[in-house]
């Protein structure tokens, strides 16, 4: 649920009334406000219930906004670690050899998907405009087949 809200917010403020201080706060009070535990026993179990995520809230902000910003490989890496690191780290830490064979098995599926995510194929990016208003198609930054 906060992955999904730290993508809600980061898409959110690309669009102009959320990059007025009026529209980020409005924004942060939402999330506050969607983040709110559904029971309220004591004021106790409400705190423990609704600070820690407020707090995750708040870093998955910083990272979003501060961190990684438009960086897509940055993201893939986050989400790597975030979703799946603490999978593996949590199997790793078990006592039984089963379990942290399973951690090791997690860490290499992990790092083989950030290697498959991030060293993929790329489209031949597109140059800025040219002196006399047209564009033009970069090369392609692998060798020709043809001869050369």
């Amino acid at each position: 649920a906060l992955a999904a809200m730290a993508a809600a917010a980061s898409l959110a403020m690309r669009s102009t009334f959320f990059q007025t201080t009026r529209g980020k706060v409005l924004g942060l009070l939402a999330i506050a406000v969607a983040m709110l535990p559904s029971d309220l026993e004591s004021p106790a179990g409400f705190l423990t219930d609704y600070a820690p995520g407020l707090l995750m809230a708040a870093w998955l902000g910083v990272c979003a906004f501060g961190l990684l910003r438009d960086h897509a490989a940055a993201w893939v890496l986050f989400g790597l670690a975030a979703f799946g690191g603490r999978g593996a780290i949590e199997l790793l830490a078990q006592p039984a050899a089963a379990d942290r064979a399973a951690g090791w098995l997690a860490v290499v599926l992990l790092v083989l998907a950030g290697v498959a995510l991030l060293a993929g194929r790329r489209d031949a990016a597109v140059r800025p405009p040219l002196p006399g208003g047209g564009w033009e198609e970069a090369p392609p930054n692998f060798p020709s087949s043809g001869s050369a």
